[in-house]
């Protein structure tokens, strides 16, 4: 009888953990899609008229942006040896920004690693549901993943809403809680940085991310659908 409540209880916590799994892997995915497309940079500060009110062209700017994604990808080059193989002024960025963009990037490295083991054990999650449940597998994975993309919706529409509500408070609580400094304090009078990308660009942007989160979870949604079908069948 121990036994098997000790069993239950695993069973219970490792599904749990492949649920939590799912909208690490949406929302961070989802995050690093934009994070590491300098077009959605240069779409953004167009959109922001970035140009217009702080007069930095694109021309400058796309550089810029590039180096930017190539230091985000980088785990040596400093900011000023990325701008400069994109192309860009690697004297663009003032010190303070220089030691914010290397704390952003080592807030990327934490997600990027949290995004691993959450893949690797929903993978190892799968392989060892289908040795132990076998054919009944199938089925069990449809239900597990019918209930991480409900709750990735959960968690998308309370991310929607507080973007919607206060966008301005979530954002000061977010860098609040990610940096242990005030480097991300910047004055768009003097600070390229928050000129290139102001307020109004990261509202958009965690728009989109809910968004796009939003759709991959739908697609998941219906592979769960598939597969409670398909273990049906194989009954």
């Amino acid at each position: 009888m121990a036994r098997h409540y000790v069993r239950t209880l695993f069973g219970g916590l490792a599904v749990a953990l492949f649920v939590v799994a799912m909208p690490v892997l949406i929302f961070v995915g989802s995050a690093f899609a934009l994070m590491f497309d300098p077009g959605f940079y240069s779409q953004g500060q167009i959109q922001q008229q970035v140009e217009q009110t702080y007069g930095l062209p694109q021309r400058v700017l796309v550089p810029v942006n590039r180096g930017i994604v190539r230091y985000f990808a980088s785990d040596s080059e400093t900011l000023a040896q990325s701008l400069s193989a994109s192309g860009a002024d690697p004297t663009f960025y003032n010190e303070r920004e220089t030691v914010h963009m290397n704390d952003v990037r080592g807030l990327i490295r934490f997600f990027a690693m949290t995004q691993r083991w959450a893949l690797i054990y929903g993978i190892i999650f799968m392989i060892g549901s289908l040795v132990i449940l076998r054919t009944r597998a199938v089925e069990a994975l449809g239900y597990y993943l019918l209930a991480g993309a409900a709750f990735t919706v959960l968690l998308a529409i309370v991310a929607g809403a507080l973007t919607a509500i206060d966008f301005n408070a979530l954002f000061v609580r977010f860098h609040l809680l990610s940096f242990s400094n005030d480097f991300w304090l910047l004055d768009p009078r003097t600070d390229r940085l928050v000129q290139m990308f102001p307020f109004e660009f990261w509202y958009s942007a965690m728009v989109s991310i809910v968004v796009r989160s939003l759709l991959v979870t739908l697609g998941v949604g219906v592979f769960g659908v598939f597969f409670v079908w398909l273990g049906r069948r194989l009954l």
